[in-house]
């Protein structure tokens, strides 16, 4: 599989490394860090950032570098890391599959044996237990919003006096 090598400078930004990553026309992204002390792009949020342009452009990401910071992000982000741009090339870049407790428990048993206390259940399976499903964040916003709007206009309604006026036609007799 092709795969595009972009290696990046120490003065790169985000946005500069978002414009080489269109570039490539392949559906593998290699960004190669500089072998400088400076540190560039060590916040998650940045790996992030570049990981939903991959997404974007439909290509997968992967990174070569020495930086600890930069590796243990993009584990958490299941980017894949390498030593060397060879070693990238060759490697199959496979996608972390989420984590099942199933799966845990026989890895738990198959090392212990069979059998296994609750307080090393729970140690094993805390990480995967550890992100909730939530609603995205713009849905829950919006339905305060809504609350917060129909909220005031039943306020309003019963505030608001009413009154009925009745009018009645003035008649003449003939």
């Amino acid at each position: 599989m092709k795969t595009f090598l972009i290696p990046l400078d120490p003065h790169d930004d985000i946005l500069s490394v978002r414009d080489k990553m269109a570039w490539g026309k392949t559906t593998r992204l290699l960004l190669i860090w500089p072998e400088t002390d400076a540190p560039i792009f060590d916040r998650r949020l940045d790996l992030l950032l570049l990981k939903r342009r991959a997404l974007e452009l439909g290509a997968q990401l992967a990174f070569v570098t020495r930086d600890p910071e930069v590796k243990s992000h993009a584990r958490d982000l299941g980017i894949p890391v390498f030593r060397t741009s060879r070693e990238a090339q060759a490697a199959h870049w496979r996608v972390p599959r989420e984590i099942n407790p199933l799966d845990i428990l026989r890895r738990l048993r198959a090392l212990h044996g069979p059998k296994i206390t609750t307080q090393e259940l729970h140690r094993a399976l805390r990480p995967s237990l550890a992100a909730p499903h939530t609603l995205p964040y713009h849905v829950s916003r919006f339905t305060l919003f809504l609350l917060a709007i129909l909220s005031v206009a039943a306020l309003a309604a019963l505030i608001f006096p009413s009154a009925t006026i009745t009018l009645t036609p003035a008649t003449q007799a003939q």
